[in-house]
């Protein structure tokens, strides 16, 4: 019944559209002498119906009234020898009368093309760029550019600061044309004031190297912020809050431009659950910097907690969090430039994590409980600097340095089936990266590109449980020491040669890299005699290393509608693998052909489709090449079944897009497959006090498909931008659970979202969000399954320029099938002083108070509810300075 009645409120709201008589008046004239007898007409806009006209005097005045039931109208006077003039007016209930003079001018031939229509545009193409104009996607809530980014078409904004465009990570955000952030740009999105912004500009065929623009074929893609004039020399905010139950925010943001320098600094610390850094330790899901530089970082292998959860960070994030970063690009001449990234970081997260589980699996059903209270305390210190030479017309070259270093130390009191832990996890991890690049431009055609890179990383870990637990249930453990440790280095070099000959451009690369992977690992533990016990069979100290020279190409050919992507790339691998503690040395030698197929046909400007199929074999990650068993958590072992056998995969794909931007009419269905003809799978022992996972790696393929809509479309006649994505994903997969035979997994999930944005006269803007989705697991005995449901509706009144307030209702449904729904309540009034400068801000968040906050997780073999605790209700007055 309630969520008939949210249906119904939102659908009310947008048929609810002001009947009011309004008159206008006005002159039209010609350098200032009145214009006698001319037409004036009033149009809907995007339409040449006419709803009222009438004619000047002789003095050139007119005056006409109508009844209107549109917010817009477009107003155009005209006359014989005269060129048209049309003006865009907005229509408001309190506003009766309209004073609208015209000047008109001598009809010619070159004044045809000046359409003032393009006040209606939502954006413009130029070539390879789309222009946003802000001012037509806010609502008055946004604060930062991340607030913005999240409203424009076809852009989306991950929960790690991941921006994308139609589904693709963006390769640089961009300030006035330079790159200020590097792969921490969520930096810049998540704290730049959006009221400095004067333009959005996503630049496809993104090419970061000059040289390399018309010669190199690119599918990158930017995002480039262009800021407002007067805005460029120095400005900032400072907000300041402080609210009931001792919550409170503060911030400085700076922004320095001129002719030599670029900077950006901010700094914050609050106690509201907001995150300003790139950094995120509440999940599992990897950092745009992370995702970039992945195959260079030492794994982290015992677990640091559960602090995920299906709601905003508002309102679960409870932190003490202090962040700061200054980030510079400085032109020391007319062809140098040195770029420098500094920032610290420091947090402390704390949460309730309660659980019931329910395992069903081969006849076999048992059921256990879990209490966790986590306290997480991470600190990071990174610095990078690049120095990079590239105005020179034929010789591009650049330095990147950088130093990360991380001390993360969790602890936790948790409760496994009555019985009482505490856990203590230590991590100590370094990252250093050093890479050169050159850039030769031969001539017009032919460019050659030399890069070298070295990386060392390392990440030891400390776990200390206390009592610990015992593969044997039947054996008591006073403590568990679990130490951990990945070591791994990478030196890497390539030559490129990039040309085109007429519509035909390639790439021929040849390098050499290798990787050093060294990993040590030792559990031991107190018995119940206070013995301290060693086993090998707990143990690991691992050198994992391979190298291998690489040969690749690529052609590209392109004609009017058409083009064809060519790729193959061969790696002879050496892979060494030695076991110290058990004395198995492995030596493996492979060669690796990898073909790559793309095609794109272009049935217009507007529309394409972009069909691929990619070849390839994975290398065995070193987390997957140790045998002694290691202890990651306070009731979980892992080891493996070690082979260095490559993975092969298959990945097709074929994606149609139509893409409107200028009349906001957008869409896109896509459909990926991949199949694995060998894949690792798990072999799980589960009890009521312990989980034992061994990975393995078996020739028995799987495959997975997923079907992706994302659309896009204003419509005028009730003012209304609707945006929806769905995707229904289907695997088919394998995994054996307490000793049983290979089982079949098969997984689905549907995911859809409905958002419609609304502006009512000026003043009023309206956002609903519709959220569904449906997970399920099936074997041949058992199925899992569960759908949750959230809507959240967001209306802002703007009762003037200067006094604005935002209303959200969140209603959610985790788990339809449990009948348990939650409302959460949000409430903002900002009121902004008559120069400008200074907002005074009342926040409220979740005033129904909710303490806790249920969910369920299913796999294919149990079905776990779990719950967590809140930030309580909170009221939070702030006041911001702009200087």
């Amino acid at each position: 019944m309630r969520f008939k009645i949210y249906i119904v409120t939102f659908f009310l709201f947008h048929i609810l559209v002001s009947f009011s008589q309004q008159t206008i008046t006005g002159k039209v004239t010609e350098n200032n002498q009145p214009v006698p007898y001319a037409n004036v007409l009033i149009k809907k806009i995007n339409s040449d119906l006419i709803i009222q006209y009438t004619n000047t005097n002789e003095e050139g005045n007119y005056s006409l009234f109508f009844n209107v039931d549109v917010d817009s109208i477009v107003v155009e006077a005209n006359s014989f020898n005269y060129e048209s003039s049309q003006k865009i007016i907005y229509i408001g209930k309190e506003k009766k009368i309209t004073s609208l003079d015209f000047e008109l001018s001598p009809k010619t031939t070159l004044l045809k093309e000046v359409l003032i229509r393009d006040k209606l545009k939502h954006a413009s193409v130029k070539k390879d760029t789309i222009v946003f104009d802000p001012n037509k996607y806010k609502d008055g809530t946004e604060r930062v550019v991340e607030d913005l980014l999240k409203k424009l078409p076809g852009v989306k904004v991950e929960d790690n600061g991941e921006i994308k465009f139609r589904g693709k990570s963006i390769k640089k955000l961009l300030l006035d044309g330079d790159d200020l952030f590097d792969y921490q740009y969520s930096i810049g999105s998540k704290n730049i004031n959006v009221e400095i912004l004067d333009k959005v500009e996503v630049i496809e065929d993104y090419n970061e190297n000059s040289l390399l623009k018309g010669i190199k074929q690119s599918d990158d893609v930017a995002l480039n912020l262009k800021l407002k004039k007067g805005k460029t020399d120095y400005s900032g905010n400072s907000t300041i809050g402080y609210g009931i139950e001792n919550r409170y925010e503060t911030k400085v943001t700076g922004l320095l431009i001129n002719n030599k320098t670029k900077a950006f600094g901010i700094s914050s610390y609050n106690n509201i659950g907001i995150n300003n850094s790139p950094y995120d330790f509440q999940s599992e899901i990897l950092l745009v910097e992370s995702i970039n530089e992945s195959d260079l970082l030492a794994k982290e292998l015992i677990k640091q907690g559960s602090f995920f959860s299906n709601l905003d960070n508002k309102f679960h994030r409870i932190n003490n969090n202090f962040f700061s970063s200054i980030n510079t690009l400085f032109k020391i001449n007319k062809k140098l430039i040195l770029k420098s990234n500094f920032s610290f970081y420091n947090d402390k997260l704390i949460r309730q994590n309660n659980s019931s589980t329910d395992f069903l699996a081969n006849n076999e059903s048992f059921s256990y409980t879990t209490s966790e209270s986590l306290t997480k305390s991470p600190k990071i210190f990174n610095g990078g600097f690049q120095l990079l030479s590239n105005k020179n017309k034929n010789l591009n070259w650049e330095y990147v340095g950088k130093i990360n270093i991380q001390n993360i130390e969790y602890s936790s009191n948790s409760i496994n089936n009555n019985i009482l832990q505490n856990n203590q996890v230590s991590t100590n991890s370094f990252f250093t990266k050093h890479s050169f690049n050159l850039t030769k431009k031969i001539d017009d055609s032919k460019a050659l590109i030399s890069s070298v890179l070295f990386s060392k990383s390392q990440a030891p870990q400390n776990y200390n449980l206390t009592p610990g637990i015992s593969i044997d249930p039947a054996e008591n453990i006073i403590s568990n020491l679990q130490r951990s440790r990945f070591d791994k280095s990478n030196l890497y070099f390539k030559v490129e040669l990039i040309g085109k000959i007429n519509k035909l451009k390639y790439n021929l690369k040849l390098g050499y890299s290798s990787i050093n992977n060294n990993y040590n690992s030792d559990l031991t533990y107190v018995n119940e005699n206070g013995v301290i016990v060693n086993n090998s069979d707990f143990k690991n100290n691992t050198n994992y290393k391979y190298y291998f020279p690489f040969a690749e190409s690529t052609l590209v050919y392109s004609m009017e509608k058409i083009s064809f992507k060519f790729g193959l790339g061969s790696q002879y691998f050496n892979l060494q693998l030695d076991d110290k503690i058990r004395n198995k040395n492995t030596n493996s030698n492979n060669l690796v052909l990898t073909p790559l197929i793309k095609v794109l046909y272009k049935f217009s400007n507007k529309s394409n489709i972009l069909t691929s199929y990619t070849y390839n074999k994975i290398l065995p990650d070193e987390d997957n090449l140790f045998e002694g068993i290691v202890l990651n958590g306070y009731r979980n072992f892992q080891n493996n079944e070690v082979t260095l056998d490559f993975v092969k995969t298959h990945s097709f794909s074929i994606n149609y897009s139509y893409n409107d931007f200028i009349n906001l009419n957008n869409f896109s269905v896509a459909f990926f497959y991949n199949k694995k003809e060998n894949n690792y799978f798990s072999n799980t022992l589960i009890n009521t006090y312990s989980s034992i996972t061994s990975k393995f790696l078996a020739n028995i393929g799987n495959q997975d498909l997923s079907l992706n809509f994302s659309g896009e479309k204003y419509l005028d006649f009730i003012k209304t931008t609707f945006h929806m994505d769905t995707n229904f994903s289907l695997s088919f997969d394998k995994d054996i659970i307490n000793n049983s035979e290979v089982r079949d997994v098969e997984s689905r999930n549907l995911y859809f979202e409905l958002i419609a944005r609304k502006k009512l006269m000026k003043k009023v803007f309206l956002e609903n969000i519709l959220t569904y989705n449906n997970s399920t697991y099936l074997t041949e005995t058992d199925k899992n399954s569960f759908n949750s449901f959230k809507e959240s509706f967001k209306s802002v009144y703007k009762l003037d320029d200067n006094v604005k307030a935002s209303f959200t209702l969140h209603c959610i449904i985790p788990d339809l099938s449990i009948k348990n729904s939650y409302t959460f309540i949000d409430t903002e009034i900002t009121f902004t002083s008559k120069n400008k400068k200074i907002d005074y801000s009342i926040v409220g968040r979740n005033l129904t108070n909710n303490k806790t906050f249920e969910t369920t997780f299913i796999t294919d073999f149990s079905k776990t509810v779990s719950s967590h605790n809140l930030i309580n209700r909170y009221i939070l007055a702030s006041v911001s300075f702009k200087f």
